[in-house]
Order: C-alpha cells, then sequence, then structure tokens
C-alpha cells in the first residue's frame, strides 16, 4: 500500500530479537530506564539488549537523536544538553523490543533508525502472504493466518480508526465506520507478535503494541494459555484514543447512504460560475475542555452536554486555497495539483442548499465517483473500480495523508449557489434541517474539518432568482448560530474540532446587508473576496482587485476599514486575492495601457472576460506577445494591456500579492486566501500562492518578493513613478496577548508572534505535574503530555521568559516555572560567561 511513501513504520524483528522479546515476556524483565529532561547530564548505561528497556515517555522524535560513537549507542536531547550512553552496545543490537515509547513519533524514529533499509529489518515479512487492511463498506473476511510468516498491512488506517479484540480463539479486527471486519481463524492475540504488523501511520503500530503487550500479559498469568473460548479481557477498549497528526482516512462510502447529504444523479458537466465563489481557511475551533487532570469541578463540563464555543481567529496565519470541482473537467486540475505544502486550508468548492434546506453535493461524480489515473493520484497509484470511495474526496485523505496539517472545508453556496439560502434561514426549522445536514455530511465524509458558507448575498445584488428578504442579514446569524450549535455537540461527540468560515462581500451595500457583527460571535474567520470591484459589468475598464482606491473610490483599504468600523477583529479577516483577471476588449491606450478607458465588449480566455494568471504569465514571458506590464502606483494595482489586440486585463503579480501581503500583515489580518486555485502558476517561481506564502510563512519583505519576480513593469503609473511597498518601515506596535493553556487532545499549536516583553501564558487549574517544559532548538516548548497537546513558542527560548509571563490558578505550575526560568537563566549566564559577553536577556513585562 501507499507506494512511493518512503516512511512506512514496520516493526518485523528478526528471529533473534524475537526470541529476546520472548525471554523478556517470560520472566526476564530486565531493566528498565526511563529518559527523563536532565539539564548537562550524560548517564552511561550497561544495558542488556537481550532484556533491558529504553522508556522515552512521551519524548517525541524531534527531541532526541541517535548516533553509534566507538562502538556504543548515544541517545542525545540537544535542548538539555544530556546523552544517554550505551556502553558497548551497537544499533545492530538492538531492536524495537528494546524501546518504549508513548509518542507515536519516537517509535517511527527508532523504525527508520533500525531498519537499515535493505530488507533485513523485516523478520519473516514476505516469506508468507501480505494481508492489506483496506477500506470496503460492510465486508467481513475470514482469513486464514499464520503468525509464523505472514503480514498485516494497516497502510494509512490509523489506531482511531479501528478495535482489536479476541473472541472464541480468534482475533477479530474491526473497522467500525465501514461496518467491516477482519477475522484471523484460530488465531489468538497472544499468537501474534509486532513482527506481523506494518503500517503507514505510526498510531497502528501503537495500538497492536498495547494490544499486544495486554494478550501476553493475559496469557502469563495464566500460565502460559489462553481460553479458547473466552474473549481475552483487555485493560483498555481499542483502539488506543490516541490523537494523531496524520488524519486516519475515512470510511469507504459506495452509493448514498439514506440520510447523508449525497442526492443528485452524477453530474457530468460542471456548473457556471460566472464569478468565482470563494471559501474559507479553517482554524482550530475551541472545543469543550475535558481535562486530565484535576480541576475544580465548576470549570469541567458535564460529560454529553454540548458547551457552545465562541469562535475565535486565528492562531497563526491562514493560507487557503479555493478547489474548485468543476476545474477537474475544463483545466484537468486534480487535487494533487494542489499546491499543499504552501497551504494551511483547502476549501472545496462547492455544495448546495436544495430547496428543503439541505446541504446537498452538486457533482456527486467527481466527488465520491470518478476514478484517477496514477499521474492524477496524489499517491501515485491509480484508482480502481469498485473500490469503494473513490473522486476527489479520496483524493484529499491522500492529500491529508501527505500534509497531516492540512484543513479541508466544504464551501457551501456561491454565485451560482445561492437561491435557497434566504428560504433556509427565514424559518426555525429551516435552520435545523441545514445544521442536521451538515452534521451528516461531516460524519459521512470525516476528511472535512468544517464548512465555508458562501452566500452571495444576504438582502440582493446576487443571481437573479434567489430567493431575497429584507431581514436576510438577521436570519444568516442566526442560521450560522444554530449550525454553530450543532457543531459543538459533534466535537463533543467526536472529540474532533470542526470549524467555520464565512465568504464575505466587499462594498458597502452588500456590508451593510450582510451583518458582519451578528455573524462575528459564532465565524472562525472571515474570507474577505476583496476582488470584483470591476468586471463585465461595467463598460470601462478597472482594476478588479485594488490594494488602495482607485479613482472611482473603491479598493481593499476601505473595505476593511468597514469590517473594522463595525467592530470585527482584524485578526479573523482573511484578505482574499483572485488567480483570475478581469479583462476588456475594444479598449485604447490612451497613453496609459488602456486604464479607465471606454470598451466593445470581452475577450474569452478561461470565461467570457477572464483569463486564469498562469495564461497572462505565459504572454508577458513570451517575449513576443506584444503584452506590456504596468503598474497603477496610485491604487497599488497590476494590470496588462496588448496595443495590437486592444485588450486590457488586470492581473496580481508576485510582487502585488506581496504588496498586499505585507500590508495586512502591518493591519494585524488573520491571512490571506486564493481563488481559485486552478488559475495559478502552480510549481512556477512566479506563483502567486508562492508569494504569499513567501511573505507570510518565510518572512520576505516585499521587496525581495518583487526583486526575485520576472515580471517587472514595463511602466509605472502615477504616484512616485516607482514600484515601492506602501508600509511604513515602524514596526507595528504589538497589542500584548493572552495565550490559554487547555487541555484539547492532540494538538500542537506552533505561536509564531509570542512576545515576551508584552505576552502571557495563562494555566488556568492546569498542574505543573501535567506539564513538562523544555526547549527544542531555541522554541520554548509546553507539553501536556497525557493529552499530547504542546505549545511552542517560536523562536523564543526560555531564557528569554520571565515569571511575568506565566499566570495560573494552581501554584505548583508557578514554582515550576520558576525552576525551569532559573535553571534556564543560569545556564545562558554561564554561557554567556564563557564567551565572555553580555547575557542580558532575561526579559519582564512592564
Amino acid at each position: 500500500m501507499s507506494s512511493g511513501n518512503t516512511g512506512t513504520v514496520t516493526s518485523a524483528l528478526n528471529d533473534d530479537e524475537w526470541d529476546a522479546e520472548a525471554q523478556r515476556q517470560q520472566g526476564d524483565p530486565g531493566i528498565v530506564t526511563a529518559l527523563t529532561w536532565a539539564w548537562s547530564t550524560n548517564t552511561v548505561l550497561d544495558f542488556d539488549p537481550t532484556c533491558d528497556t529504553l522508556d522515552f515517555g512521551w519524548f517525541s522524535a524531534e527531541t532526541f537523536t541517535v548516533a553509534e560513537v566507538a562502538g556504543s549507542v548515544v541517545i542525545s536531547i540537544p535542548s538539555s544538553a544530556e546523552t544517554y550512553t550505551l556502553r558497548g552496545v551497537t544499533l545492530a543490537e538492538l531492536s524495537l523490543a528494546n524501546i518504549s515509547a508513548l509518542n507515536a513519533s519516537a517509535l517511527v524514529a527508532w523504525s527508520r533508525i533500525l531498519d537499515p533499509g535493505d530488507g533485513a529489518f523485516g523478520g519473516n515479512a514476505g516469506l508468507g502472504k501480505e494481508i492489506d487492511i483496506h477500506w470496503g463498506w460492510a465486508t467481513h473476511e475470514t482469513i486464514a493466518f499464520d503468525p509464523a510468516h505472514d503480514l498485516l498491512d494497516f497502510g494509512w488506517i490509523g489506531a482511531a480508526s479501528f478495535t482489536l479484540s479476541e473472541v472464541n480463539g480468534s482475533t477479530v479486527i474491526a473497522l467500525p465506520a465501514s461496518g467491516q471486519t477482519y477475522t484471523l481463524s484460530g488465531v489468538g492475540l497472544a499468537e501474534l507478535s509486532l513482527s506481523n504488523i506494518t503500517a503507514d501511520d505510526a498510531s497502528a503500530l501503537m495500538a497492536w503494541t498495547t494490544a499486544l503487550s495486554a494478550a501476553h500479559a493475559a496469557q502469563d498469568d495464566a500460565g502460559g494459555t489462553t481460553s479458547p473460548t473466552a474473549p481475552v479481557d483487555l485493560p483498555m477498549d481499542l483502539p488506543v484514543d490516541l490523537p494523531v497528526e496524520t488524519p486516519a482516512p475515512p470510511p469507504v462510502v459506495e452509493a448514498p447512504v439514506a440520510d447523508t447529504p449525497v442526492v443528485e444523479a452524477p453530474v457530468v458537466q460542471p456548473p457556471v460560475s460566472e464569478t468565482p465563489s470563494r471559501e474559507t481557511p479553517v482554524t482550530e475551533t475551541p472545543v469543550v475542555e475535558t481535562p486530565v487532570a484535576e480541576v475544580p469541578p465548576a470549570e469541567t463540563p458535564s460529560a454529553g452536554t454540548p458547551v457552545e464555543t465562541p469562535a475565535s481567529g486565528a492562531k497563526g496565519p491562514i493560507l487557503a486555497g479555493y478547489y474548485a470541482d468543476w476545474t477537474v473537467y475544463d483545466h484537468n486540475y486534480t487535487i494533487s495539483d494542489v499546491p499543499a505544502d504552501k497551504l494551511t486550508n483547502l476549501i472545496y468548492a462547492s455544495a448546495n442548499i436544495d430547496a428543503s434546506g439541505h446541504m446537498v453535493l452538486v457533482d456527486p461524480y467527481s466527488d465520491t465517483q470518478m476514478l484517477f489515473s496514477a499521474a492524477d493520484s496524489v499517491d501515485g497509484i491509480a484508482d480502481k473500480a469498485g473500490q469503494g470511495l473513490a473522486g476527489s474526496f479520496n483524493q484529499i485523505v491522500e492529500l491529508k495523508a501527505a500534509h497531516p496539517d492540512l484543513k479541508v472545508s466544504m464551501m457551501i453556496g456561491g454565485w451560482t449557489l445561492s437561491a435557497h439560502f434566504s428560504d433556509t434561514a427565514a424559518t426555525a426549522a429551516g435552520r435545523d434541517t441545514f445544521a442536521q445536514s451538515v452534521v451528516d455530511f461531516l460524519k459521512t465524509y470525516p476528511m472535512f474539518d468544517g464548512v465555508d458558507l458562501d452566500w452571495e448575498f444576504p438582502g440582493g445584488e446576487g443571481l437573479a432568482g434567489n430567493s431575497v428578504r429584507p431581514d436576510d442579514g438577521a436570519n444568516y446569524a442566526l442560521l450560522v448560530a444554530d449550525l454553530r450549535h450543532a457543531l459543538d455537540g459533534l466535537e463533543a461527540e467526536t472529540g474532533r474540532d470542526y470549524t467555520i468560515s464565512v465568504a464575505s462581500p466587499v462594498g458597502a451595500t452588500k456590508i451593510a446587508n450582510f451583518n458582519l457583527a451578528g455573524l462575528d460571535p459564532y465565524v472562525d474567520w472571515f474570507n474577505v473576496m476583496a476582488y470584483d470591484f470591476h468586471g463585465t459589468w461595467d463598460s470601462t475598464t478597472g482594476h478588479l482587485a485594488p490594494l488602495l482606491d482607485s479613482a472611482d473610490g473603491t479598493g481593499i483599504e476601505s473595505a476593511v476599514a468597514q469590517y473594522l468600523a463595525v467592530g470585527i477583529d482584524p485578526g479573523k479577516m482573511v484578505l482574499g486575492a483572485p488567480l483570475y483577471t478581469a479583462a476588456w476588449s475594444g479598449v485604447a491606450d490612451g497613453g496609459d495601457g488602456g486604464l479607465d478607458a471606454a470598451s466593445t465588449g470581452f475577450p474569452v480566455g478561461s470565461s467570457v472576460g477572464h483569463y486564469d494568471y498562469a495564461d497572462i504569465l505565459a504572454k508577458l514571458e513570451d517575449p513576443n506577445s506584444g503584452w506590456s506590464l504596468y503598474w497603477d502606483d496610485d491604487a497599488q494595482a497590476a494590470y496588462v494591456y496588448n496595443a495590437k489586440l486592444g485588450i486590457f486585463s488586470s492581473v496580481e503579480t508576485p510582487a502585488s500579492v506581496a504588496m498586499k501581503a505585507e500590508w495586512a500583515q502591518s493591519q494585524g489580518l488573520g491571512g490571506m486566501m486564493f481563488y481559485d486555485l486552478s488559475g495559478d502558476a502552480t510549481g512556477s517561481s512566479q506563483s502567486l500562492v508562492k508569494a504569499a506564502y513567501d511573505s507570510w510563512v518565510q518572512g520576505k519583505s516585499f521587496s525581495e518578493v518583487a526583486n526575485a519576480s520576472s515580471l517587472t513593469p514595463d511602466k509605472v503609473i502615477g504616484g512616485n513613478g516607482v514600484l515601492d511597498s506602501v508600509v511604513a518601515a515602524a514596526p507595528v506596535a504589538h497589542a500584548p496577548e493572552t495565550i490559554d493553556i487547555t487541555w484539547n487532545w492532540g494538538k500542537q499549536e506552533v505561536i509564531t508572534d509570542f512576545q515576551p516583553t508584552t505576552d502571557v501564558l495563562n494555566f488556568g487549574w492546569v498542574p505543573a505535574d501535567s506539564v513538562v517544559l523544555s526547549e527544542v532548538n531555541g522554541s520554548t516548548v509546553i507539553a501536556l503530555p497525557e493529552n499530547l497537546r504542546t505549545y511552542t513558542l517560536k523562536g523564543v527560548a526560555l531564557d528569554q521568559l520571565s515569571l511575568a509571563n506565566v499566570t495560573g490558578h494552581d501554584s505548583s505550575i508557578i514554582d515550576e516555572w520558576s525552576a525551569t526560568l532559573d535553571a534556564a537563566h543560569k545556564a545562558a549566564d554561564a554561557q554567556a560567561a564563557l564567551l565572555g559577553v553580555s547575557a542580558d536577556t532575561h526579559v519582564a513585562l512592564g
């Protein structure tokens, strides 16, 4: 499975290694050495590979290194300057039987360290048959399995997706979500070992480790035998509830199931979209907190009672891109083309609301049934007829497996799909029907992390035939509030976070009707559609998305000001940018390339009056094309003109995107989004998504991005006549921020803008014994091991912090921080003394 994946986790050991493990299980437990955080210690161990164990606890792979030095294995923990040396023991003498870990990544790291990559670390794997554990709706397979030679391959199926049990002497592997089972006939759990398991998802390996340990222990307690008729009494209900970074693939759905949102017959032709619809990035919405450690009862929500959680802004820059499902037809643009390495969020367009208020798929064929070739598949493996779930939804599963941090939302609505929003939102019954249908969709297709609502537009100005009411804005807020309540209930049920983003307009009338303030409490962020200021409804040329107000007084700067005027947090605004253009024909030059000039019609590019950015780029890169690039320095916007053809077109460039990114960051906005990805020059150095990534993530300035671009204006119109940044050089003041340290399961949160001079970490009732503090590669890491939860203060070392940065109700956490910071400051002082420099880096607030 998953050919092309070089990181397969395999636990197969050779016979000698498993004899050693068997010896340990049969009464020689050996010595267990627990690795701990201990500053500047160097521990030398007389380690016996036949029976001893290294317990890595909650250490993750990135916190340690392993090397063999002069015939001894050396384990280093760089952040605490400590080592463990297994004196006289080489890597070749070790096996996974010597390793215990609670963090899946540590097991993965050791698997790769001990596997030489030549097949030697395979034990009996390959001598027998290999059984692929895969998604097959409502199938029940009985297998004649030989524990001495056969292998179970779980691929990307993670621990959260299967259970293990033993029934009447046979091991049963169940995948509850798809209603399927695999039964190893006559083979009990105690007869199996980790040499029978291979998996791409480390959590599957951990689940098996726990199950087999329990089964072997039960066998030992029973004097070496287990009952052939009674189920094994395992200490926990498997699978182990291990939140892992790699999401488990969803259940296979071969056909629409009753009460699911899939309705209409496969639609081969894509829906018409005259004005592109847009979608929102997904952030982590706070969920119901269920602490593991003791906290005051008043702060612990009662189990099973959904608690509405207020929406919050993004915890770092959002870079979102819309994938339009119809582009698989007219652009041959597939999920495999998505630049997921440059995005935090992918928004899939689009679903619809039908006349009954249900969320429905528009094109179930491309979404769930279309078969993709190996060349068009994310994992490089061709789809097969009868495989169950196929289509773009299956490709999203593969994309998230390759990019575990990527969040994916389903867009609902758009320019051509907003007909029934008003009718649905107008009644409590309609709102309830819609909210429940969204819940059903997210249960059926768990590869999605939330929804993006795109009602174009409450109160009118949308497509003719849309239902419209004067109180659309107020009803929209009620609709989103009911949806938020329903998703809070789903979060309590699944333990996941589900986000709501809203594609929101520019233009004073649309903004006034939209009820931004009413939506705000229930929305994670707004995808501001900061484009379509001009288009095919105009006979005069103009900018599609000017940063500053153009001649008619419209632009991004004034639109954002309108959001701020009604109290929207700038951090909840994600600035949209188009990957298409607005174009006019029959345009005379007039001395400035046809800007603000009359036209006689519209050229046909990707559609009437539109080109893709990639098409304009190709024209500009051809020196004989006759196309020239202009920069309007008054509006801070680019455009192109072809004098021979008389065609004017707005366009974004790497420089214009970098300009918007730098401006947005100076205003405290939450990120950028792009509509739609098929229009970009993906993979090119001139990609617009890459330009945004370089600015927001790589930290490059406008000048650095602009100077690296091959698209240099042939002429600058207005302003100071120079393409330069409009953002003042002075840094923007950082408003003090409080970061709440919470118990949310399995999240690894990176805080990129923590300021030791102003910001505070609020631990609430989290006690010291639930927290591990460390520094990794110059960044402070706060871990809550029992919940697989981490917070990383990127680029902020421990010695840059002080107790003024910490608050909490439990005094033990303050004591823990005091001791940790004292040690860090002393270590920094000592290092500075050796170098003969000042170590005055300790920061206090105020």
